[in-house]
């Protein structure tokens, strides 16, 4: 059913609306007639107690089982000096997987909104643009590879044992523990803060600063150098997911950065424990490096993206047609510019 534009749903409907009323962007997507601050915050503040309970469920049975099979000892558990094996690992992927039913699961329950949102403004992942973003952002972090693996101090080595399992543990499951954090991070909690602010720029910036200084957070870093990475990391896919009204892109420049950090810590051996050295002087001017590659990367993508002519709004059914327009700017009852 269609209402004339001037009106709108009837207000009785509007209420039960669980989509947005008038065209916006990624981050006011939660921004509907049911959204109110406590809902904002409830979900956002159940999405994190519910994660760290999945983690520490999931990571203390694997290191439970590691201490079984003698793979570390209880000594080294209660000092917190943990190695990366594979049911470790295996354990920190999957605990970041569970985000994404979990993300959906809770926007439904306090917005009313199904899960399938929360992939992009079409209401669907938009696989196409995932593969065309692919071939744009790739070869970046091929690159990164290749100069990782080349001016590394240690040679490259062929994995074998517990390297061959790490290995395909990175390269199966490390795309979708990338997807969870942003479906988290990016989606959820960047959705749950825009929900708050009339001001699409308001809303952009409070849901980039919030999710960053979660995501910061949860990675534990202690190092100056790495706090500004993730922070950075956190704030050029919030951009990017704004700039192209979905996760799909985000996901992209995530898992390559995962995949080439893992996969070329596994070719090269090292010491597999300073994996959870996050501490201070555990990192430096290194991390440039990828910063640099995923800024290139966001970049280029960013530039493809408007040439692509991406839908980056969410268009009610009974909008305008002018809003069908990915160029136009639309004007709504807050008098903010969804652009």
């Amino acid at each position: 059913m269609t209402y004339p534009v001037p009106y709108g749903p009837p207000p009785v409907l509007a209420q039960r609306d669980p989509m947005p009323v008038e065209p916006v962007a990624y981050p006011q997507m939660l921004r509907t007639p049911r959204a109110t601050w406590g809902r904002g915050v409830l979900m956002i503040v159940c999405f994190v107690l519910s994660y760290l309970l999945v983690s520490t469920v999931l990571q203390g049975a694997a290191i439970g089982f590691d201490v079984y099979r003698g793979a570390t000892s209880l000594d080294d558990v209660l000092a917190m000096r943990l190695d990366l094996t594979p049911a470790l690992l295996l354990s920190v992927n999957l605990s970041n997987v569970a985000a994404i039913p979990l993300s959906m699961v809770l926007q439904r329950a306090f917005f009313g909104q199904r899960g399938r949102w929360l992939s992009s403004v079409t209401g669907r992942f938009r696989w196409g643009v995932l593969a065309r973003g692919a071939l744009v952002a790739l070869p970046f972090w091929a690159a990164y590879l290749v100069i990782t693996l080349v001016f590394a101090p240690e040679s490259v080595k062929v994995p074998s044992g517990t390297y061959v399992a790490l290995l395909v543990i990175v390269v199966l499951t490390t795309p979708f523990q990338a997807a969870g954090e942003e479906y988290g991070a990016r989606g959820l909690i960047t959705r749950g803060a825009g929900s708050w602010c009339a001001s699409p720029r308001l809303a952009l910036l409070v849901g980039t600063v919030l999710s960053g200084a979660v995501f910061t957070l949860a990675h534990g870093a202690g190092d100056p150098w790495l706090i500004a990475f993730y922070f950075f990391f956190a704030v050029v896919l919030s951009l990017i997911t704004w700039r192209t009204g979905g996760l799909e892109v985000a996901v992209l420049l995530h898992a390559a950065n995962n995949l080439v950090a893992f996969g070329s810590l596994v070719l090269l051996q090292q010491d597999t424990a300073s994996v959870f050295d996050r501490g201070a002087g555990s990192a430096g001017p290194a991390v440039l490096l990828p910063g640099v590659i995923l800024l290139l990367s966001a970049g280029a993508l960013w530039l493809w993206a408007s040439r692509a002519g991406l839908q980056r709004t969410y268009v009610p059914e009974h909008a305008a047609p002018a809003a069908l327009d990915p160029a136009s700017t639309y004007v709504g009852p807050w008098d903010q510019a969804v652009r």
